[in-house]
């Protein structure tokens, strides 16, 4: 009994007793976070972290910490008697605001109705669709060539000489083929961070209207990878204009196959 009073006592007197306590703050990626401030609600004690995300500082069972980096939301824990476990704090970042944007139409949240937004007038497709089929027909007649004889043409002082500016031209493309490298297969870690990159950049309340939550925008953007290459093209050059547009032209193809309502 005496044995375990004794333990007992031990264990109060370590609580009561300040110690220094020792962690890590990182991300929800598991990399850490410099420069956050460490406070000690209770004593008012302050540190930061440093650039692998280490701090320690001096607490005693009871005592409320709390951890605070801009851009991140507050997170806090309390001291237990397991002083020597060293603490793992994840802080979790704040949502970015989305600069408002001018809605056009009312969209109801039923794609099955919003995506007639999407489609082109008739008129402009009936003349688009004329356009297309006019350029793919082979002309039947054969145009007048407009020849001046060449007694009467104007002396061409270029003649039998090499035209540079055609060399140059042609010079510059080499040059540009040789220089230029082809797209390189993005890995892993390609993909990760430019889906992490699309979702801070891109202006995902464009796709929300349309009734696609965060789940959905996950998909949305899979599918607009597979289909057409995106993080190929663009994991090396993040074209944010490019990407934008070439989104919202796959959104129509992306509900109708996949038929939400």
């Amino acid at each position: 009994m005496k044995i375990r009073f004794g333990i007992l006592f031990f264990l109060l007197f370590l609580g009561l007793k300040s110690q220094n306590i020792r962690g890590i703050v990182s991300d929800e990626n598991g990399f850490a976070i410099s420069n956050v401030l460490v406070i000690n609600i209770n004593s008012e004690a302050k540190t930061y972290t440093d650039f692998f995300g280490n701090f320690n500082i001096s607490a005693k069972t009871g005592d409320e910490i709390r951890f605070v980096k801009e851009n991140y939301e507050r997170s806090f824990t309390k001291i237990n008697l397991d002083f020597y476990t060293p603490l793992s704090i994840i802080l979790t970042p704040k949502p970015i605001e989305i600069a408002e944007v001018e809605i056009k139409f009312n969209p109801t949240g039923i794609l099955k109705k919003d995506v007639k937004t999407l489609d082109v007038p008739e008129k402009i497709a009936a003349l688009n669709a004329e356009a297309r089929s006019w350029s793919k027909e082979k002309q039947t007649e054969v145009l007048p060539q407009n020849k001046i004889p060449k007694d009467f043409a104007p002396k061409d002082f270029n003649e039998g000489q090499v035209n540079l500016m055609n060399l140059a031209g042609a010079l510059y493309q080499i040059v540009k083929k040789v220089s230029t490298p082809e797209p390189v297969t993005p890995n892993y870690a390609d993909r990760q961070k430019f889906f992490r990159r699309l979702k801070e950049e891109i202006d995902l309340q464009y796709f929300k209207n349309y009734g696609l939550d965060d789940y959905d925008i996950d998909i949305f953007f899979a599918f607009v990878d597979e289909r057409y290459d995106l993080v190929k093209k663009y994991h090396r050059k993040f074209n944010k204009i490019e990407i934008e547009n070439q989104l919202k032209m796959a959104l129509k193809e992306y509900m109708k196959t996949f038929k939400k309502v």
